[in-house]
């Protein structure tokens, strides 16, 4: 889940959260920091949201969600400007846990795949043999 500073700012102040589709809200999807504010609050004053909540009672809600389902969060800005491939454009995703960030863009899709392999187990199975230390292959 990726936290813009506004949105802390508004939990912080006990102030209202407005709710909005990205479909009816363009470009809010595609940037952040201070571009994000101006245009979310640009959108606000538009009536453009669909819903308004105390930013602190969704905090709160977001709060009790992570601890149950234990669900990562990362606050927008920072994950923005402190990575080493902000170049690339605006980061929406990253793996589960949050160590790996993911430029996604209308051509391409990041994925992270993350796996183990118990060597010494294939090895036993007897039909598959390890090449290269990195590849497996069947015989």
């Amino acid at each position: 889940m990726w936290i813009p500073d506004l949105f802390m700012k508004r939990v912080e102040n006990n102030e209202e959260w407005t709710l909005m589709c990205p479909n009816e809200c363009p470009g809010l999807y595609d940037c952040h920091g201070d571009e994000f504010d101006k245009l979310y609050v640009k959108y606000e004053k538009k009536s453009k949201g669909r819903k308004s909540i105390k930013a602190r009672e969704l905090w709160e809600k977001i709060l009790s969600l992570r601890l149950r389902l234990v669900h990562l969060t990362c606050f927008t800005k920072i994950l923005q400007t402190e990575n080493q491939i902000k170049n690339l454009g605006t980061i929406r995703s990253s793996n589960l846990c949050t160590e790996i960030l993911e430029y996604t863009s209308k051509d391409e899709i990041a994925v992270c795949n993350l796996a183990s392999l118990l060597c010494q187990c294939l090895w036993k199975m007897g039909n598959l043999i390890i090449k290269n230390f990195m590849m497996l292959q069947l015989e």
